[in-house]
C-alpha cells in the first residue's frame, strides 16, 4: 500500500498508469488552494478588488495575488478584506438600528418611513450595554475556551439574527450578491487552511467539495475533475481501506515537523519548501552546468553529505537554526500592520460599500463602471453546479467543459457583431500574433497598415483611460488661449459703478462656494447661502440649479469628480449635519433634495430660483440673454462652458454681458467682457467656437490622447480645410455620414495637419 501526494493533472496520469495497484492518490492541498485563490481573483475581476488591494500592496503585486501565485500575500489580503467588509456590515447594522430607534422616538410622520422594519429585531439600549460589557470581557484577555457565555447571550443571538437578515437583504442586488459570494469563498479558503493546519480530515473533504463549483465556473477544469474524482475516492476509504481512513481521521493526511496544533503542512508544500527550494537556490541543480542524468545523480548523492556538513558548521559556530514558539503572524509589528491595513480598507470601503446602491446593476465599486447585462459572475456557484451536473455520470476523460458554460466576467465587453458574443480582448496577445505574422513576410498576411485599420482593443485607448473612463480635457486652457488671442486680461476688467446690473448665478458654483460645518442644522446652512447671496449680489439675483433626475450625457463627468457615493440621507430642515459636504453631495438623491429645499428657502428671501432639466449651463445663458434685453448682466460661475456659450450666443443688440469667476484666495476674481472678446475674436471664430470646444474634449466628449484644447482654435485661424469641415457640423441638412466623414478628416488635420486616407491610416 502506498500513498502518493500529487498535483493535477499528474493525479489523472498516475491513476491511469497503475489502476490495479494499491496506490492511494492524495491531491496536494497547497496547489489546490493556489488554484482556488486564482478562482477568487477570476470571479472578482473588474469588481474593484484590484484598486482595493492596491491600497495595502504594491500595484504590480496585485495581479500575482489574484492569480494565486503570490500565495502569502493573497491569503493575507483576502483575510483583511473579509475583516473590513464584515466590520462594515456590522457597522451598517448598528447604524440602521440607531436610525430606527431615533425614528421611533420622533413624530409619527418620520416613523412611517420604517414601517416595514420589525421593532422586535431592533437592538435596544439594554442590548447595546450588554454588547459593550461582553466586548470588555473579551478584551480583558479571557481564554478562548471560556467563551461559551457568548453563545448563551440573548443579545448576541439577536445580533446574529439581525446581521444574517442584513446579509440576505444585501444579496438582493447583483453587486451586493457578488461581494457576499466573496465572503463565502474566503470562508471556504479559511476552512481549507484550518483543515490542513490542524489535520482535520472531514473538514478537508468538506472544503474541497465546496471548491468544486468555483473551479468549474472559472475554467479550472483540471482541478475540477481531479478534485471531483479525489473526493469520490476518499469517501470510499471507510469501506475499502479502514486502516488508512482511521489514520487520516487522526490527522495523518498532512505532514508535520513538530507536534504543535497548528503545524500541519500539505505534502506538496513540503516538497516546494524542501526539495524545490534546494534545487533552485544557490548550490541547486538549476544553478549548475546542466540537467543531464549525471548532473542530477551527483546532486542527489551529495545531499546527505551537505546536510552533515551543515550540521557540523552549526556546532562549530555555536549557531542553531530553529523556529520560534510564537507564530510570525502574531508578533507586534505584524499586528500593528494588520490593524493599520484593515482600517485603510475600512476607510476606503465605507463610501464605496457595495450594499448601499439603490439599483440592481452590477458595477465596479471603485470606478462605478457598470457591467453588461449578460455578466453572471455573481452567480458563479450556481453556474459551477450546472457544469458539475453535466459532468456527473460521465467519464473524466470523455467530458469536456465548454467555455460558454462558465461564468461571464465583469471585464468582458460586448462584441458589436451579429451574434453579440462576450469576448475578453488581450491587446498584448493580439499584438504578439500580428508581429509573428508580419515577421513571416508572407504576402497573404498583409501589411502593418492593414492590421491597424482596426482598434485592436476593447475600447480605444486614445479616448479612454485604463478604467474605461473618458480622458479629461483641461477646459481652462481654452479660456487662456482666448485671452491670449484677444490680448485681453480678465483680471484688469472693471464694471462701471453707474451700470445697473442683474446677477445670474451658477447654482453648482454657489453650492460649493460655502463650507459646511458639522452639527449645524440644515436650516442654518440655508441661511448661510441666502445671507451670502444677498450680501454679495443683492435681492433679485437669479440662481439656476442643475436638475439631474435620471441618466444624462454628463454622468461620466460627475463620476470622475466624485470619489465615492455616500449614503442616502432622509433629512429635515431642523436635523443636524453629521457628514461632510463631499460625502453628502456625492449621492445624487441627497443633492437634488437639498437643492429643492435650498431653492424654496432662497425664494422666500427674495432670490429668484430656477431649476433646469438636466445640466444648467444652457439655462443660465438663456436666462442671462433674457435679462440682457433690458439691462446689463453678470453671469457668476467658474465653468469654462459658460464662457464659451456666452461668446457664441451673445448678440450685439444686447446690453453689456459679463462673466465673473470669483476666487477664494483673492478678493478680486476674473471678469470677462463678452462683447469686447467677440469683437477681438471675430465673427467666424465666435460662430464655430462650440465645435472648437467640444471636438477636443469637454464634459460629454473625450480628449484625444496628446492633444490640448487650444489646437482647434489655432487651426480655425490658420487652416482653411479645417474651417470648411467645422461648418458641416452647423449645417442642418448635414447627414450622419457627412458628420462622420468631416469628423474623421478634422481629426486627421489635428494630428497630422493634412488630409490623408481616413483615420485608419492615421492610426
Amino acid at each position: 500500500m502506498g500513498i502518493i501526494a500529487t498535483i493535477t493533472p499528474c493525479s489523472k496520469k498516475v491513476n491511469y498508469i497503475v489502476p490495479r495497484k494499491k496506490i492511494i492518490l492524495k491531491l496536494g492541498g497547497f496547489h489546490t488552494l493556489m488554484s482556488f485563490l486564482s478562482s477568487i481573483g477570476h470571479v472578482m475581476a473588474g469588481s474593484g478588488i484590484e484598486e482595493i488591494l492596491s491600497l495595502i500592496y504594491a500595484e504590480n503585486s496585485v495581479p500575482h495575488m489574484l492569480s494565486g501565485k503570490a500565495y502569502t500575500r493573497a491569503v493575507r489580503g483576502f483575510l483583511l478584506l473579509e475583516r473590513a467588509i464584515n466590520a462594515l456590515i456590522h457597522e451598517n447594522t448598528i447604524f440602521k438600528n440607531e436610525s430606527i430607534v431615533e425614528c421611533n422616538n420622533s413624530d409619527s410622520t418620520q416613523s412611517n418611513t420604517y414601517d416595514d422594519i420589525q421593532t422586535s429585531t431592533c437592538l435596544s439600549d439594554v442590548d447595546y450595554d450588554e454588547i459593550n460589557r461582553l466586548y470588555s470581557i473579551m478584551m480583558s484577555g479571557v481564554s478562548l475556551d471560556n467563551l461559551d457565555f457568548m453563545n448563551q447571550s440573548a443579545t448576541i443571538r439577536k445580533l446574529k439574527t439581525i446581521v444574517v437578515d442584513n446579509i440576505k437583504n444585501n444579496s438582493n442586488c447583483k453587486t451586493g450578491k457578488l461581494w457576499i459570494q466573496l465572503l463565502d469563498m474566503v470562508s471556504i479558503m479559511k476552512n481549507f487552511i484550518k483543515a490542513e493546519r490542524m489535520g482535520n480530515w472531514m473538514l478537508h473533504l468538506e472544503s474541497t467539495l465546496k471548491m468544486l463549483p468555483f473551479f468549474a465556473a472559472t475554467g479550472h477544469n483540471n482541478y475540477m475533475k481531479s478534485s471531483y474524482l479525489y473526493v469520490q475516492n476518499m469517501l470510499k476509504l471507510a469501506d475499502e481501506n479502514k486502516n488508512v481512513h482511521e489514520k487520516f481521521l487522526n490527522g495523518l493526511h498532512v505532514g508535520r515537523r513538530t507536534d504543535k496544533l497548528w503545524a500541519g503542512l500539505s505534502h506538496d508544500l513540503i516538497i516546494e519548501q524542501e526539495l524545490m527550494r534546494a534545487m533552485k537556490s544557490t548550490g541547486g541543480i538549476t544553478r549548475r552546468k546542466g540537467m543531464e542524468e549525471l548532473d542530477r545523480l551527483i546532486w542527489v548523492l551529495s545531499r546527505p553529505t551537505c546536510s552533515k556538513i551543515n550540521s557540523l558548521m552549526q556546532n562549530v559556530m555555536g549557531v542553531k537554526l530553529s523556529t520560534s514558539e510564537q507564530h510570525q503572524e502574531l508578533n507586534n509589528s505584524r499586528k500593528k500592520r494588520d490593524y493599520t491595513d484593515t482600517h485603510t480598507l475600512i476607510n476606503y470601503l465605507r463610501p464605496h460599500i457595495p450594499f448601499n446602491g439603490g439599483h440592481n446593476e452590477l458595477k465596479n465599486i471603485s470606478t462605478g463602471v457598470l457591467s453588461v447585462c449578460s455578466v453572471n459572475v455573481y452567480e458563479a456557484k450556481e453556474v459551477g453546479h450546472k457544469i458539475i451536473q453535466k459532468m456527473s455520470g460521465s467519464s473524466i476523460e470523455a467530458f469536456t467543459a465548454r467555455k460558454k458554460d462558465q461564468c461571464i466576467l465583469m471585464t468582458e465587453k460586448l462584441n458589436p457583431g451579429a451574434n453579440k458574443k462576450s469576448v475578453n480582448i488581450d491587446p498584448n496577445l493580439l499584438f504578439q500574433r500580428i508581429i509573428v505574422l508580419l515577421t513571416s513576410k508572407k504576402e497573404e498576411y498583409g501589411t502593418l497598415t492593414d492590421y491597424f485599420k482596426y482598434e485592436l482593443s476593447s475600447y480605444p485607448l486614445s479616448l479612454f483611460d485604463k478604467n474605461c473612463v473618458l480622458r479629461n480635457a483641461n477646459k481652462s486652457e481654452l479660456a487662456k488661449e482666448i485671452a491670449v488671442m484677444c490680448t485681453y486680461d480678465p483680471g484688469e476688467e472693471e464694471i462701471s459703478i453707474e451700470e445697473e446690473l442683474t446677477f445670474v448665478l451658477d447654482g453648482g458654483w454657489l453650492l460649493h462656494r460655502l463650507s459646511w460645518t458639522k452639527q449645524d442644522s440644515y436650516i442654518d446652512l440655508f441661511s448661510k447661502y441666502s445671507d451670502y447671496v444677498i450680501k454679495c449680489y443683492g435681492k433679485g439675483t437669479i440662481v439656476v440649479f442643475d436638475g439631474y433626475n435620471g441618466p444624462s450625457t454628463k454622468d461620466m463627468a460627475h463620476q470622475k469628480r466624485t470619489k465615492a457615493v455616500g449614503r442616502e440621507i432622509l433629512f429635515t430642515n431642523d436635523m443636524k449635519i453629521n457628514v461632510t459636504k463631499e460625502e453628502f453631495l456625492s449621492n445624487q438623491r441627497n443633492k437634488q433634495k437639498f437643492l429643492i429645499e435650498l431653492g424654496k428657502f432662497l425664494d422666500e428671501k427674495g432670490i429668484v430660483v430656477k431649476h433646469a432639466d438636466g445640466d444648467a449651463d444652457l439655462k443660465i445663458i438663456t436666462t442671462a440673454l433674457e435679462c440682457a434685453i433690458t439691462k446689463n448682466v453678470v453671469v457668476v460661475g467658474e465653468d469654462t462652458d459658460l464662457l464659451i456659450l456666452l461668446i457664441h450666443y451673445c448678440k450685439e443688440s444686447n446690453y453689456n454681458m459679463y462673466m465673473k469667476s470669483e476666487s477664494k484666495s483673492k478678493k478680486c476674481g476674473k471678469l470677462w467682457n463678452i462683447k469686447k472678446i467677440k469683437d477681438s475674436l471675430g465673427k467666424e471664430i465666435c460662430s464655430s467656437i462650440l465645435f472648437c470646444h467640444a471636438f477636443l474634449g469637454c464634459d460629454t466628449t473625450s480628449k484625444p490622447f496628446g492633444k490640448g484644447k487650444c489646437a482647434t482654435l489655432k487651426l480655425q485661424n490658420t487652416n482653411s480645410d479645417f474651417k470648411i469641415l467645422s461648418k458641416i457640423f452647423y449645417e442642418s441638412q448635414s447627414t450622419k455620414e457627412d458628420i462622420d466623414t468631416a469628423g474623421e478628416n478634422a481629426m486627421c488635420i489635428v494630428y497630422g495637419e493634412l488630409l490623408i486616407d481616413g483615420i485608419d491610416r492615421l492610426r
